[in-house]
């Protein structure tokens, strides 16, 4: 009987039954490359931001050890020394102008100054090199910094908390990140003579970050170990323990799960619900500050650093990867 006269086609029915086997073949090869392919360029990325947020600790130890390193130098120097023996204005000149010289060569340092033993600024110089005069000198014995510090044996440092610079009780504005490093110094005797310290523009530890994450400027992100934004994905998140309408603008208000992850692990990588990626690092600022974590006295006890791939640049690394698979299964 002819095949025809009955309706049947085997030929066309064997055909299409290969055709459609061929065609689900390229697309089980397809998406196989395609997972291979997406799971490299993942790997590539998680691999360039963990070394990328090694970078950010390392650059944060670096500013950090140098800063310790001024201070030692700064609370040890001739001048300084033979004033506390000599009590001359000759000498506590020449502790002036070398903390000038060091203010100088560093415009991140706001203020440096030495304060005697009971809080009184004895030597204080300002941003660039000025020396402020004898009648505009303060007294600082109220000052957590100076009592904290003061309480400290020779040879150790004293890091205060990240905060907001205040003046005369309010919020300086434009807003002030700053940093502040201490030091005991002690007579040739043993007595506690004062304490020397360096005012540090937390501006310029951000704008550091910055330049490692590519300079963008909200990729980077810093908690300290309460949980508030240091420096997050906007302006309004930051420093909210500075302002009695924000201190719930934690990272463990907003995102628990989040929170427990980043302060438990000292590292590790994770996809953010809203998308993209974060990937940290939990550093001691002990251990920023020195290989001896026991010379150092710190505020905080850790910060979480870190860099976030958000979700539209997470979107657009596979961008290319998808177009290539469209193309290949229509």
């Amino acid at each position: 009987m002819n095949p025809a006269a009955t309706g049947k086609n085997p030929g066309g029915l064997r055909f299409a039954l290969l055709a459609l086997v061929a065609l689900v073949a390229v697309f089980l090869l397809c998406a196989g490359l395609y997972r291979q392919e997406s799971a490299q360029i993942e790997q590539r990325l998680r691999d360039r931001e963990s070394v990328r947020t090694t970078l950010l600790i390392r650059t944060a130890q670096t500013n950090f050890r140098s800063i310790a390193d001024d201070l030692r130098v700064l609370a040890d120097g001739d001048g300084l020394r033979a004033y506390l023996e000599s009590g001359r204005s000759a000498d506590l000149e020449r502790a002036s102008r070398r903390a000038a010289f060091f203010s100088r060569q560093h415009p991140d340092y706001d203020q440096i100054r030495f304060l005697d033993e009971r809080g009184l600024e004895i030597v204080r110089v300002n941003l660039g090199g000025a020396i402020v005069p004898p009648a505009q000198l303060q007294n600082k014995s109220d000052r957590s910094y100076f009592q904290k510090t003061k309480a400290l044996a020779a040879g150790q440092i004293y890091a205060s908390a990240f905060d907001l610079n205040v003046e005369q009780g309010r919020i300086e504005e434009p807003r002030k990140p700053m940093l502040r490093f201490g030091t005991p110094v002690f007579d040739a005797t043993g007595h506690l003579r004062g304490v020397y310290l360096i005012n540090y523009l937390g501006s310029a530890l951000i704008s550091d970050l910055q330049g490692v994450v590519d300079g963008t400027e909200r990729r980077l992100r810093l908690l300290n170990a309460r949980g508030y934004w240091l420096h997050g994905a906007a302006p309004d998140l930051d420093w909210g323990f500075m302002f009695p309408d924000k201190t719930d603008l934690t990272l463990e208000h907003s995102n628990p799960q989040l929170w427990r992850q980043l302060s438990e692990a000292t590292e590790g990588q994770v996809h953010l619900r809203t998308g993209g990626m974060l990937t940290w690092q939990r550093v001691s600022l002990a251990k920023l500050i020195s290989g001896d974590v026991s010379s150092v006295v710190a505020d905080e006890p850790f910060w979480i650093v870190g860099s976030e791939v958000s979700a539209d640049e997470w979107a657009d690394r596979f961008a290319g990867l998808r177009q290539i698979f469209a193309i290949l299964t229509p």
